[in-house]
């Protein structure tokens, strides 16, 4: 540690009796509390005690308070290139790569909240998805062109979605579907699948391709469970071949996240 020789202003001001010994006195040059000092008078040390308990009390507030990131998108492109480097790849290393893929997106959105997505609603008008999500959501989502995804959609999860809702309360479930390119110039199928998914879901969404990587959209369906505090806990992408594994996954989820 350095040293100066520089009076403590502190101790000029409050104690007299010190003026004697300023040639003496060093300070180091780091932040240090000047009324630490042994001959601090009582009224320093009451003020030092006002001070520490309001900085416990903003310590206190502060770690009580929930600080959540946002989900992190994941590089495709990183991974598309690893696929297609012409480079000759056994089928050991493709699933090794797609492994790692699997493990980015859980990591960058399982535990994270929730960014600001715009969505499109069945009027036209543009909504951010962090001012919809109030409460534990479910939230699916699929394109027009995946058969899993579209069985998915129409079939499995109204069925068990019809079961959850005589056993719970208060949870909202979204279904977004996504905007391909090709939906841009063919819009036939885009607007067939959406008419049959209309009288499913009331909470019915569309996000362009491009916004649905903010969320790490990576194939159809997926589906995100989302506590009240717009925090992803659970993230799950493909068909379950099971009904029973879909019913016990969102049933679990609505009994331990209230």
């Amino acid at each position: 540690m350095q040293y100066s020789q520089k009076v403590f202003s502190g101790m000029q001001s409050s104690s007299p009796a010190l003026s004697s010994y300023r040639g003496l006195m060093i300070q180091p040059t780091i932040p240090f509390w000047p009324y630490c000092h042994p001959l601090a008078t009582i009224n320093t040390i009451k003020i030092i005690m006002k001070h520490l308990i309001f900085l416990s009390l903003i310590i206190l507030t502060l770690s009580c308070k929930r600080v959540s990131q946002p989900i992190i998108p994941v590089d495709l492109k990183l991974y598309e290139k690893k696929l297609s480097s012409g480079k000759a790849l056994t089928q050991e290393d493709a699933n090794k790569i797609m492994s790692d893929l699997w493990d980015e997106i859980k990591k960058n959105t399982v535990g994270r909240e929730l960014p600001s997505v715009q969505l499109e609603n069945l009027h036209g008008n543009i909504v951010d998805i962090n001012d919809i999500v109030n409460k534990r959501s479910i939230i699916i989502i699929s394109d027009s062109h995946c058969g899993f995804g579209g069985a998915t959609l129409t079939k499995d999860f109204p069925v068990e979605l019809m079961k959850l809702k005589k056993n719970h309360k208060d949870f909202d479930v979204f279904c977004i579907v996504v905007k391909t390119k090709s939906d841009l110039s063919d819009t036939a199928d885009f607007n067939s699948f959406m008419a049959e998914l209309k009288p499913i879901y009331p909470k019915l969404y569309i996000i362009t391709e491009t916004k649905s990587k903010k969320l790490n959209i990576i194939g159809s369906p997926t589906h995100l469970l989302v506590d009240k505090n717009k925090i992803v806990v659970s993230y799950q992408t493909g068909m379950a071949m099971q009904p029973n594994l879909l019913y016990n996954e969102l049933n679990n989820f609505l009994i331990n996240y209230k």
